[in-house]
C-alpha cells in the first residue's frame, strides 16, 4: 500500500463550539461511532437511526457548523468544518479512534476529516453520498427561507402554512422546520446560518479534498435507489477513490436512507461497523 500523503491540517477554530447528542451507550465501552448529519439538517435527525446503531457502544450525533447549536463560521470551508469537528473528537480524549457515519454534506467532511487526520477515523459510512463534485442544490429553498423572517410568526404552524405556498413538501417542510426554534426572547429563529450556507453552495457542492485522492479507512456507501446522488457510474470507479470499499442499494429509498430505510439501513451498517 503507498504510503499516506502529508496533508495540511485545519487550523484551530477559534470561537468553535461543536453540540454533540449523545444517542446511547457509555464513553469507557467499545469504540465510539461519530454521526454527522446533511445540509440544513441537525442532529436531531438521527434520534431514531442512531439509537439502533452499535448496541453497548456509545454514539453521539453532531451538529455541524452553522447548524443547530454549533457555532457559526464567518464562511464555509470544509477545513474548518473539519477542524472543528476534529477538535471536539481529540477533546473527548477517547482511548481508540471512532468509527464516523457521514449523510451527505456529513458524508463530505467525514471524509475530509479522514484525509487530514487518519488516525482519527476507524472505518466511515457515508450515506447517500460519493466523493465527486455535484451540481449546487438547495439553492431555490434556501432563499425561500431566508426570505420567511420566521420572528414574525408566533407559532411553527403559522410558518409552515407560509412555507407552503413556496415549497409543496409536507414531508420536506417538517424536516426543514426543526431547524427552527424559539431564541431567549422567545422569538421564533432559525437555528441555520442561512446566508452563509446560500452564499457558499458551489463550495458545499464541490469535493472536501484534492482531486484524485484516496480514502485509505475501509469505507460503506449506503445508497438510495430513488437517489441521484451516487449512481451505477460512481459504483463502476469507486475503486480509484476507495482503497477498501463496500456498498448497500436500498431501492425504496430516495436521499434519506436512515429515515426511509429503517432496519434496511441500520442492519448492513450494524453489520460492517461490527465485523
Amino acid at each position: 500500500m503507498d504510503p499516506l500523503p502529508q496533508v495540511p491540517t485545519s487550523p484551530e477554530p477559534r470561537n468553535g463550539k461543536v453540540h454533540a447528542r449523545r444517542l446511547s451507550g457509555d464513553d469507557a465501552v467499545g469504540r465510539p461511532l461519530v454521526i454527522l448529519h446533511g445540509l440544513l439538517g441537525s442532529s436531531r435527525n438521527w434520534g431514531t437511526a442512531g439509537r439502533l446503531l452499535v448496541p453497548g457502544r456509545p454514539v453521539y450525533a453532531l451538529d455541524l457548523p452553522d447548524h443547530g447549536e454549533s457555532d457559526p463560521t464567518a464562511a464555509f470551508s470544509f477545513a474548518e468544518y473539519a477542524g472543528r469537528v476534529r477538535a471536539w473528537v481529540r477533546g473527548k480524549g477517547w482511548s481508540e479512534p471512532p468509527d464516523w457515519l457521514g449523510h451527505s454534506l456529513g458524508g463530505k467532511v467525514a471524509l475530509r476529516v479522514g484525509w487530514e487526520e487518519p488516525a482519527l477515523v476507524h472505518r466511515i459510512v457515508l450515506a447517500d453520498i460519493f466523493p465527486k463534485a455535484y451540481e449546487p442544490h438547495l439553492r431555490e429553498t434556501l432563499g425561500v427561507l431566508r426570505a420567511l423572517h420566521p420572528e414574525r410568526f408566533s407559532s411553527r404552524a403559522e410558518a409552515d402554512a407560509a412555507l407552503a405556498e413556496r415549497i409543496p413538501s409536507e414531508t420536506f417542510r417538517a424536516f426543514l422546520l426543526t431547524s427552527l426554534a424559539r431564541g431567549g426572547d422567545g422569538r421564533l429563529r432559525w437555528q441555520v446560518n442561512l446566508g452563509n450556507l446560500h452564499e457558499n453552495l458551489d463550495a458545499i457542492a464541490g469535493l472536501p479534498f484534492p482531486e484524485g485522492t484516496v480514502t485509505r479507512q475501509p469505507t460503506l456507501l449506503v445508497h438510495g435507489g430513488r437517489s441521484e446522488f451516487v449512481k451505477e457510474e460512481d459504483l463502476a470507479r469507486a475503486d480509484r477513490h476507495f482503497a477498501e470499499w463496500g456498498a448497500v442499494r436500498l431501492p425504496g429509498c430516495g436521499h434519506n436512507v436512515h429515515i426511509e430505510g429503517g432496519r434496511a439501513f441500520t442492519e448492513p451498517v450494524n453489520e460492517f461497523l461490527q465485523s
